[in-house]
């Protein structure tokens, strides 16, 4: 058994391995690529979230959030990369995925964007050295952005919010843990 599957409800195993299948089909993914999307703890907090956030269609919305986080992934990634314009805000990246939940539970949204963005802002800290190497944009880099405040922010985002299923599902200390990139 997967080992992330241990803290996932028996509906929600069933709920995310459906979104798997269909994000398989719908994205022509190979076994391999397939396996490593159903592993990927922060991908699984996108599919799932809005179960968490009591959206309506809880599947569709979940799997479309697989969708638009796999389509810039693999396809997409000029039209996202991180620019200037971003700097005001560490979640203005993630606002497809404020559109797509905008029917649930925004605390329970905030609080999966706040750890998402806890992620992102995690990955920027260890590829600044590369960054500055292969002159891509990083914010913290360029000095829009100061790690402990951020962070700070973020976390009390998360801490606000109670939401027992996200809480078991992305904990606050599995941020550590996860990459953004899949695979």
């Amino acid at each position: 058994m997967n080992e992330l599957h241990r803290e996932l409800l028996d509906e929600e195993k069933i709920l995310w391995n459906t979104i798997v299948k269909r994000t398989q089909v719908a994205m022509n993914l190979s076994d391999d690529e397939t396996r490593k999307v159903e592993e990927h703890s922060l991908l699984r907090m996108f599919g799932l979230l809005p179960s968490f956030a009591g959206c309506p269609n809880p599947e569709g919305t979940g799997f479309l959030n697989v969708l638009t986080y796999l389509g810039e992934r693999k396809a997409g990634r000029d039209l996202f990369l991180h620019g200037p314009e971003h700097d005001r805000d560490i979640t203005s990246r993630l606002q497809p995925f404020r559109n797509i939940m905008i029917q649930g539970d925004q605390d329970v949204v905030e609080k999966g964007l706040a750890l998402a963005s806890l992620v992102m802002l995690k990955d920027y800290q260890e590829d600044l050295q590369t960054d500055r190497e292969q002159n891509k944009y990083n914010p913290l880099a360029a000095g829009a952005w100061n790690f402990e405040e951020i962070q700070k922010k973020l976390t009390a985002t998360v801490r606000r919010v109670t939401s027992r299923r996200l809480d078991a599902v992305f904990a606050l200390g599995m941020v550590t843990m996860a990459f953004w990139n899949v695979g």
